[in-house]
């Protein structure tokens, strides 16, 4: 409970206030990451070795350990029906099954002492971090009531507001697209290096970080 007394002698005399009271539910998401991952090792000759392997990312939409239902999600975005809210409960993101990361990388010694190294693959990563921020702040997780004139006495009576429904009214719209994807990065690098006296190496590379699907949040 948030009390603003605008005087001070309101406070004194027991006067009105200004009060918010604010409940916050347990909302309890569950989110799964299943990996697997395979690779191999080709050595085409004393000079030349390639690895080669690829990784499997799973990552099925969250649930909840409480009867409070996920809200949020956002249909009709891209089929030209125009945005509106899913029912409580729909899946934060479809479930897919084709998320495979390929990735290679070499390595060649070549003549007078020079090695050269390179690489490439895809990379996932996960929606849990920015999903579960927006959970945090739905009406079936948080609510407000506000209150005015409220003597001091009678702010420990005031009633715990009621958790709501999601709708296109809400003062804040926390939502996620229907066809949010797990975030990807295509990332490469090369390098090359020798040696320099009897101990010391030197080195130079280039590094590449291709980003696809990263999450972005949008104000409307």
């Amino acid at each position: 409970v948030n009390a603003l007394f605008f005087t001070p002698g309101a406070l004194d005399d027991g006067g009105g206030a200004s009060a918010n009271v604010t409940a916050r539910a347990p909302l309890r998401p569950r989110f799964w990451n299943v990996s697997a991952y395979l690779q191999d090792s080709w050595k085409l000759h004393s000079s030349l070795t390639i690895n080669y392997g690829i990784r499997w990312e799973w990552n099925p939409p969250p649930v909840t350990r409480d009867a409070l239902p996920i809200q949020g999600v956002v249909a009709g975005l891209n089929d030209g029906t125009g945005p509106r809210l899913s029912p409580p409960g729909a899946p934060v993101w479809p479930r897919r099954h084709r998320d495979f990361a390929p990735r290679v990388a070499l390595a060649y010694r070549a003549p007078r002492g020079f090695v050269l190294r390179a690489g490439t693959g895809v990379h996932y990563s996960l929606l849990a971090g920015g999903v579960l921020e927006a959970l945090r702040s739905q009406p079936a997780s948080l609510a407000t009531a506000e209150y005015a004139g409220v003597p001091l006495a009678g702010l420990s009576q005031l009633a715990a507001p009621a958790f709501g429904r999601l709708t296109t009214s809400s003062p804040v719209l926390s939502a996620y697209a229907e066809d949010l994807r797990s975030p990807l990065a295509l990332q490469s690098n090369v390098t090359v290096e020798t040696a320099a006296g009897r101990a010391g190496t030197v080195s130079a590379g280039w590094v590449s970080a291709l980003g696809r699907r990263l999450l972005r949040g949008e104000l409307s």
